[in-house]
């Protein structure tokens, strides 16, 4: 899953620790465009390309069709797709739309059954800082003001969390129980049309039956887009289906 960085972008993988890392950023421009921005958080994220050209288009997507709401990422490691899926998060945006991102900061919680056995080895790693979450977000240009970071178990920092509307919503939370307590939490709050990406569907087990049970639970019966054999999305009904 990880994906190699350009090496014209290793200084700051090497910085990110560093307060030099701070004048480094003069180094890119002011308006970084979409190539560059896909580039520079590279090494903040162990997301795919293709993975993170979606979440660029998304945001571009919500705004091109005035979806309101705001951006909410449940995962969010180093930060890199946070500040893809965020890069519009502007002051005196036409949305004036807000970026909420959640991270326990302390690697995978223990896994459940549901999450079969190869994931019950992987308590603590993909762990991130928020230092590097600054620094994505800083690369990208996101309006620090406009953020939210909740640092923390999900069970804990959710309940303190007011999202309002979502307009995007970004899972990369892995294991069952966790996809599912995002989709309890969030779903009822985005907005018809609003986009819906599950990061880890086409690979662990548990979060494919998190969402697959989600689904029928609510009776979802729209498709689920693969963006490449991990990563998946669907667009959240724009009303109800009714039935009798």
């Amino acid at each position: 899953m990880e994906y190699a960085a350009p090496a014209s972008f290793s200084f700051i993988r090497r910085s990110m620790s560093d307060a030099s890392c701070v004048s480094a950023l003069s180094l890119l421009p002011e308006n970084i465009g979409r190539e560059s921005l896909l580039q520079a958080v590279v090494p903040f994220t162990m997301v795919a390309r293709k993975r993170l050209e979606f979440l660029y288009d998304s945001a571009e997507t919500i705004d091109q069709e005035r979806i309101p709401g705001n951006i909410v990422q449940c995962g969010v490691c180093n930060g890199g797709s946070a500040a893809v899926a965020g890069h519009r998060v502007r002051e005196r945006h036409l949305f004036d739309r807000k970026l909420f991102l959640f991270d326990s900061f302390k690697g995978l919680p223990p896994a459940s059954e549901a999450d079969g056995v190869r994931a019950q080895s992987f308590t603590g790693q993909c762990s991130g800082n928020q230092q590097s979450v600054e620094l994505a977000l800083r690369i990208a240009n996101i309006d620090r003001s406009h953020v939210e970071i909740f640092p923390g178990w999900f069970a804990e920092t959710f309940p303190h969390a007011r999202t309002g509307q979502i307009a995007l919503l970004v899972i990369d939370a892995d294991w069952y129980d966790s996809v599912k307590l995002v989709l309890h939490t969030f779903y009822d709050a985005v907005a018809p049309g609003g986009i819906i990406y599950i990061d880890d569907y086409g690979y662990w087990e548990g979060c494919r039956k998190a969402t697959d049970e989600f689904f029928a639970e609510r009776h979802i019966e729209v498709p689920l887009l693969a963006i490449d054999d991990t990563g998946h999305a669907f667009r959240k009904p724009p009303r109800p289906t009714t039935y009798t």
